[in-house]
């Protein structure tokens, strides 16, 4: 006999009552119920019927408020007429399987990158191989733990470990929507083994100092060396800066010359580049990545120069890229853009060596220009809306790693005095 409380409860008796030994749980929770075995142990219960046919299945080791997520789990596929409360032949690589099909059809719809889809699937392969053969229903907290200390002992990366959680934890997430799991079981695993995100030893986000920017564009190779000044002197991200296209410089030879940023050069594993959407979220009225950019007067000549070389080279008009390969050994330039790797090896790190400035990396110069803005006392709205970021990101990624006031502002007050002339001899 069941007698249900104000809130729609009708929970098991604190002390066994061999009257009430059974129950529904809740009133609005039909097929969901508790049972009192002995010892005074609660055990929960689904009993849903399918196609005339009684199904049940007794849900060991759950308390109360497991039990009602298993049940709301379980319920939506009943009410379809589709309620299969254990798929035990279902494995890890089913799952995975699945997870990483949709993610592919979200790519040819726009909604997710490609860039992203080759991630998933490089970080998928060691769940494949430690997980061969597991089954769904065998994949405990412990199991969980397994993963990553197997891992460790052959020597991953944390950073490449966190990119297998975010694929596990996703592919799971896949798993319990098609029923397959009723549970998470990377909650029951000790955080501990799990992999976190952390700095790089050794990694502090760099400032450079007006001398510093001035001997790398003059030790950058000629061919990279405009680019490499506009980066450092507007923080554009590399995809940004290599995406550019001169229909994007706005007003060069005006009074308020700007970048419009909306979109970025993306690669993909066959070498073959395009035009996509710059970094964050899929929706344009939520990107924070489009936004205009302004230019600084070294910035400015290095544009004009560039747009000089790609005129004479054919090149330089509205639909073309700004940053295009030169052509050599009697090669004709073709047009194309620059990639961001051959940028980054050929170009930015080279010159940092041959500057003794060290192992740099492009965006470093996003942390020179987010100090730069900081500095100059610039709202943390507008200087966040500069850099294509939150507030908040920007606070805590760029403007607080840099803790003298004193310093930038002497190094912003060097950097507008003398730059633009040194850029001219740059270019």
């Amino acid at each position: 006999m069941s007698s249900f409380d104000s809130d729609g409860f009708n929970r098991p008796p604190a002390i066994y009552d061999p009257s009430r030994r059974r129950g529904p749980l809740h009133k609005d929770m039909p097929g969901l119920y508790w049972r009192v075995k002995s010892g005074n142990v609660v055990v929960y219960e689904l009993k849903f019927k399918v196609g005339g046919e009684l199904r049940s299945e007794t849900l060991d080791g759950m308390d109360e408020a497991e039990a009602i997520n298993a049940w709301r789990l379980a319920r939506p596929a009943h009410e379809r007429g589709e309620v299969v409360l254990s798929k035990g032949d279902k494995t890890v690589e089913d799952a995975v399987d699945l997870f990483l099909a949709e993610f592919e059809e979200k790519v040819g719809m726009k909604l997710k990158k490609d860039k992203t889809l080759r991630g998933y699937r490089s970080s998928a392969k060691h769940l494949r191989r430690v997980y061969k053969g597991v089954l769904l229903a065998d994949l405990t907290g412990k199991a969980i733990e397994n993963l990553f200390k197997q891992l460790r002992r052959e020597g991953l990366a944390e950073w490449t470990m966190v990119d297998v959680k975010k694929v596990l934890k996703h592919t799971l997430a896949k798993a319990r929507s098609e029923g397959w799991i009723r549970f998470d079981p990377v909650a029951d695993a000790d955080p501990d083994y799990l992999p976190k995100q952390r700095v790089k030893p050794g990694y502090a986000p760099m400032l450079f100092t007006n001398e510093q920017l001035v001997a790398m564009f003059e030790t950058c190779n000629p061919i990279y060396r405009r680019m490499f000044i506009v980066m450092a002197l507007t923080g554009l991200r590399i995809g940004e800066l290599c995406g550019l296209r001169w229909a994007d410089v706005i007003d060069l030879t005006g009074e308020d010359p700007y970048l419009d940023v909306t979109s970025q050069l993306g690669v993909d594993e066959d070498g073959d580049y395009d035009q996509v959407d710059p970094k964050g979220r899929a929706g344009a009225a939520t990107n924070l990545s489009i936004r205009e950019v302004g230019l600084l007067d070294g910035a400015v000549e290095a544009l004009k120069a560039q747009r000089a070389a790609e005129w004479e080279k054919g090149f330089g008009q509205d639909d073309d890229w700004v940053f295009t390969t030169t052509g050599y050994n009697g090669r004709v330039a073709s047009g194309q853009p620059v990639l961001p790797d051959n940028f980054r090896s050929r170009g930015v790190k080279p010159a940092a060596v041959d500057a003794e400035v060290g192992d740099v990396r492009p965006h470093d110069f996003r942390h020179t220009t987010a100090s730069i803005l900081a500095a100059e006392g610039v709202p943390d709205f507008e200087a966040a809306a500069w850099m294509g970021h939150t507030v908040e990101v920007y606070r805590d990624t760029y403007a607080k790693a840099f803790k003298n006031a004193k310093t930038r502002k002497k190094n912003l007050a060097l950097l507008r005095r003398s730059s633009f002339n040194v850029v001219l001899e740059a270019v």
